[in-house]
């Protein structure tokens, strides 16, 4: 099952146009899936083996001599070269038992199960069927990771007995991995039961609306037989289905500024010996411990933000998703130990330097006309990303040039790019504690001051450590060594540096930022929240923290998602940029907008119910004001409308998990009503009642009954003038 065997290639372009051949007449096929568990087969059938890693070094190289002098050793037999050997050389030769070798062995492992997965997909679109074609079960983060572009789905499967033992979310970050940016439709399995255990409704429902939260398109099991056997259980995850199903969640897509870009290579979280997130190390081979550098990476920061947080949810790149997403799309992008690769590199004086081990695809892929060319526009992509205004932070894992001296060298436009030519030297000390002390208040962190000591409670940067040399950045943290917090680990130790590039930011933290640190201490909150908040277009107000633990938020094309993890009603109040939902109204929740029909941001609050997914849709509904007023639409289907509108002095009060809202000052109101799922045709006729309540008005005209036959426009939109401290207004067709 390997990329360089002839023989399975072979028999993939003969046996794949035959099974469609056959079944593609069959009218119930809607899509094609490729196998299921493609990394853990081709880690058991030599997908990953010696003889598939020494084709791929001559592909990639160009013959032994090249190859030589990228691994700094003399190699005069090609044949004697094993993936083993090549680890054993940088346990000898690098401080921290990685080096170019070892490097190069662990892209052969991720290209190969990359253009595996390519090639199953290439054969089926060259067969000339047009359905879409989606992944089967995929159960490590790095194979979700490794997904081609030219796939339309990825069935994600992060089944808590295969990877985290996560029983509350069921690894909900496996379908923001998947989704890539809202470059695929994501198909999310969650676990029917674990072993011989039965799954609780309780987690069920939290495992499916967590998914389902982070954008997953459909929902499937595991196995039938725990819903065959439970009538109960079966009637209750049929309703949530359901009702899940109604609200249109499924249907929209999730609105977010934030990313990660995670490059499966740092091996992350370890199960049964098998990295579930990078290919750093092989799977389960003894050579492979002690385990070389990069335990918590990327999965503490992905596990973070699995959820989003106080301002929404953090996308997912990938590195074949990059092409198809435009780099203004986003306002800040991690980059937690990612692989770069650039054909030159930035020596340590700042010359120019010719870069090694640039993957070539194999042939047999080009033969179907597959071109890989997403690790040549990579850098590209990256530096236009910062040029157009974006802020981009690194850690170390930038300096991962595949050009020997790992952890040294830069690529040479991403030199430029973070101002800075790499490691002038490198500080390996897993023993030494560091925090980092801030200089100077920056823009890009107004919440920081002089002399605030991040990781100043944990002392979370250790491992590793660079002395840079700068060609542009300027030093904004210098390393503080413990336990003697203000000591300096060097004058010249800086743990982060900033680089303005065109309109934007490069931050370059050259340690390991993300492996130790803790999500919810507060240095942590307030670093990140400077970064996330600039440019987001919605907040949970009501949230304790950046990483809310009990209800989290979601901005979607079609409204707003709240998900309530605890077992309390909760009243969630969160500010919506007005541009994001169309400055329009919300069903069955309060809208406040504070400046009236001017109003940049409006405040939406929502009672969710104890496990509950709430959807909140915006409607087509718009209503103006030139002063501040507030908007509770109560009804909005088919039939008909029913909603209130509340004056500039209106009280919102809350009893009982209900809205209490008055207002005494009366205020014109225009309601401008389009049409949706409550039909407007044009010049169509309408049934509107009106009451109307204004304080201030003679006796006779305090409290009006109005109701009459209203005709839209020949535009479709249903137009409406009124003046009132409250106004009740129900909307239904004539007939």
């Amino acid at each position: 099952m390997s990329i360089y065997d002839e023989r399975y290639i072979s028999f993939v372009r003969s046996w794949v146009p035959f099974v469609i051949e056959r079944l593609g007449k069959h009218r119930n096929i809607i899509a094609w899936a490729t196998t299921s568990f493609p990394d853990e087969l081709a880690a058991l059938n030599n997908g990953y083996d010696d003889e598939g890693f020494r084709t791929y070094l001559l592909d990639t190289y160009g013959d032994v001599e090249t190859l030589s002098r990228a691994f700094g050793i003399p190699i005069t037999n090609l044949n004697q070269l094993t993936q083993q050997l090549v680890m054993n050389i940088d346990d000898l030769q690098s401080p921290t038992l990685y080096g170019h070798s070892s490097l190069s062995a662990s892209i052969y492992r991720w290209c190969s199960l990359r253009w595996l997965l390519q090639l199953w997909c290439e054969v089926i679109r060259n067969s000339g069927d047009a359905r879409p074609i989606i992944t089967g079960l995929l159960s490590t983060y790095r194979s979700i990771a490794s997904v081609p572009a030219v796939y339309d789905g990825v069935t994600v499967a992060p089944l808590p007995s295969v990877c985290e033992p996560d029983l509350e979310l069921h690894n909900a970050h496996a379908v923001a991995i998947g989704r890539m940016g809202n470059t695929k439709l994501v198909l999310s399995v969650v676990a029917s039961s674990i072993g011989k255990k039965k799954v609780s409704l309780k987690q069920l429902i939290n495992w499916v609306q967590a998914a389902v939260f982070n954008g997953a398109c459909g929902i499937g099991f595991t196995a039938w037989e725990p819903f065959k056997n439970d009538p109960e259980l079966r009637g209750s995850i049929s309703e949530l289905l359901k009702q899940i199903n109604d609200c249109g969640i499924m249907y929209a897509t999730p609105i977010t500024h934030s990313a990660i870009l995670y490059m499966p290579f740092a091996e992350g979280y370890i199960r049964d010996d098998v990295p579930l997130y990078g290919f750093a190390t092989p799977n389960g081979e003894t050579f492979s411990k002690p385990y070389r550098l990069i335990l918590g990476e990327p999965n503490s920061l992905l596990n973070a933000f699995k959820l989003g947080m106080r301002y929404g949810l953090i996308d997912c790149l990938t590195l074949d998703s990059l092409p198809q997403i435009a780099p203004q799309s986003y306002s800040c992008i991690f980059l937690p130990t990612p692989i770069l690769f650039s054909p030159y590199v930035i020596g340590e004086f700042g010359e120019e330097l010719y870069g090694f081990g640039m993957p070539k695809q194999p042939t047999s892929l080009t033969q179907l006309g597959s071109k890989d060319d997403a690790f040549v526009l990579f850098s590209q992509w990256l530096l236009s990303f910062v040029a157009n205004g974006g802020v981009l932070l690194s850690d170390i894992g930038v300096s991962l040039s595949p050009a020997g001296h790992i952890f040294k060298l830069m690529p040479a436009d991403l030199a430029k790019l973070f101002g800075v030519a790499g490691a002038r030297t490198l500080i390996v000390a897993p023993e030494v504690a560091l925090s980092a002390s801030v200089l100077y208040r920056h823009p890009l962190f107004p919440s920081l001051y002089e002399g605030y000591l991040l990781g100043g409670d944990e002392l979370p940067f250790r491992t590793v450590a660079a002395v840079l040399h700068f060609i542009g950045a300027k030093p904004y943290a210098l390393m503080m060594r413990h336990p003697r917090r203000t000591r300096r680990l060097s004058s010249e130790a800086v743990a982060i540096c900033i680089n303005s590039f065109g309109k934007g930011f490069a931050v370059y933290a050259p340690t390991l930022l993300w492996a130790n640190w803790q999500p919810h201490s507060n240095d942590f909150a307030m670093f990140h929240s400077d970064l996330l908040s600039a440019h987001s277009e919605v907040e949970l107000l009501s949230a304790r923290s950046l990483l809310d633990d009990e209800v989290k938020v979601a901005l979607f094309e079609k409204g707003v998602a709240l998900l309530n993890l605890s077992d309390e009603t909760k009243l969630a109040v969160v500010k919506v940029k007005a541009d994001a939902v169309n400055g329009g109204s919300f069903l069955n929740a309060c809208v406040e907008y504070p400046h009236g029909s001017r109003s940049q941001s409006i405040v939406v609050r929502k009672f969710i119910q104890p496990l509950e997914l709430a959807f909140v849709r915006s409607l087509p509904i718009l209503a103006s004001c030139n002063e501040r007023f507030v908007v509770l639409v109560s009804r909005y289907d088919e039939k008909g409308i029913a909603m209130k509108l509340y004056g500039s002095d209106a009280t919102i009060g809350y009893e009982g998990g209900r809205f209490v809202l008055s207002a005494r000052k009366a205020n014109s109101f225009r309601l401008s009503i389009f049409s949706g799922k409550y039909e407007i045709k044009p010049n169509s006729r309408h049934i509107v009642a009106l009451a109307v309540v204004d304080p201030s008005a003679s006796l006779e005209r305090k409290e009006r009954l109005i109701k009459g036959v209203v005709v839209a426009s020949s535009k479709g939109v249903l137009e409406l003038e009124v003046k009132g401290a409250v106004i009740s207004i129900e909307v239904c067709n004539e007939e």
